[in-house]
């Protein structure tokens, strides 16, 4: 019976979605809507500027035209101000870390650093299949709109006079890493130069099959692995790593991490193009929210920005990420 009422389910969700609607959800072109959905920036007022150990830290509220806020926060160098050739990252980290990755990662203090709320806390139930299904839908909007909210972050970036433009990376973790990948995909004006994805791996659905259980999902994994498949195409990585351009990539993972199996972000390194870069990681990683992934982060990536070869006219050398 329970089978019967999640085929109903996924059937009502197809017949919702519409014949030629389905073909387009299914292979559509999601970067549009994307960018539209970002909007103008139209104002970031800062807020508890405070300076330490050499080192800026404020809060800014980014605005769009369409009325949508993200809070963000912030780190430079204190001397900022006196040169304008900083690299910078945009960094979107789990979803209970948020701005706050810039006091829990090392401190950069020779670059700019701007890390994103997501835009509201949601409320995760899975006691039964309604709630299942209307919080995984939840989750799926909120996503949608956070690529956007990191496009817009990139705009703030790009109006910083201390940052040089060449040098901008994005960099996600965990659920992050999805809206990243996304999100760089949609970066038409080319603003990230280079692209970081942590925990991550082809195949939404078969990650959330796989992680049926540790989240109690009240429905059999594989029920849940096509529900969600389908649920979450619009953010399916693997539609986006093959259209960074020239833009160096680079994807960690851990090859005994429980949450994103191994072969998941193998197969999602082999379907990226070149410039490219696969870094296994040690150990095992709880979470998205996992201190040592900034700390890698900031060992691994961010400690290269600085002195990284400048863009030729073929595109980024490859060393401009990893090791």
């Amino acid at each position: 019976m329970k089978f019967l009422k999640w085929m109903f389910i996924i059937i009502a969700v197809i017949a919702l979605l519409g014949g030629g609607g389905l073909a387009y959800y299914d292979a559509g072109d999601w970067t549009p809507m994307f960018r539209a959905d970002k909007g103008v920036l139209t104002g970031a007022p800062l807020t508890d500027i405070t300076t330490v150990d050499e080192m800026t830290v404020y809060d800014v509220e980014l605005s769009n035209d369409k009325g949508r806020h993200v809070m963000c926060r912030v780190s430079i160098p204190a001397g900022a101000g006196k040169r304008h050739t900083w690299p910078a990252v945009v960094l979107l980290a789990g979803t209970s870390t948020g701005r706050k990755a810039v006091d829990r990662m090392p401190p950069q203090k020779n670059m700019m650093v701007i890390a994103l709320d997501y835009p509201e806390v949601l409320k995760l139930d899975f006691s039964n299949e309604a709630a299942t299904f209307k919080t995984l839908w939840e989750v799926r909007e909120s996503a949608m709109h956070m690529v956007a909210n990191v496009l817009l972050a990139g705009d703030f970036v790009a109006k910083q006079q201390m940052v040089n433009p060449e040098r901008v990376a994005l960099a996600g973790i965990g659920p992050g890493a999805l809206i990243c990948a996304a999100a760089a995909a949609a970066d038409n004006q080319n603003q990230f130069s280079h692209v970081a994805l942590f925990q991550i791996g082809a195949g939404i659905g078969g990650l959330i099959e796989a992680n049926a259980r540790r989240l109690k999902l009240p429905v059999p994994a594989v029920t849940a692995g096509h529900i969600g498949e389908w649920l979450f195409k619009p953010l399916e990585p693997a539609r986006y790593v093959g259209h960074l351009g020239s833009r160096p990539l680079t994807i960690l993972n851990g090859k005994n991490d429980s949450w994103m199996p191994a072969a998941a972000a193998q197969k999602l390194f082999d379907r990226a193009r070149e410039p490219k870069k696969l870094i296994w990681l040690k150990g095992e990683r709880d979470s998205a929210d996992d201190r040592s992934l900034l700390d890698d982060l900031a060992s691994r990536i961010l400690i290269q920005l600085p002195v990284a070869t400048k863009t030729s006219a073929l595109g980024m050398a490859t060393e401009m990420m990893g090791r």
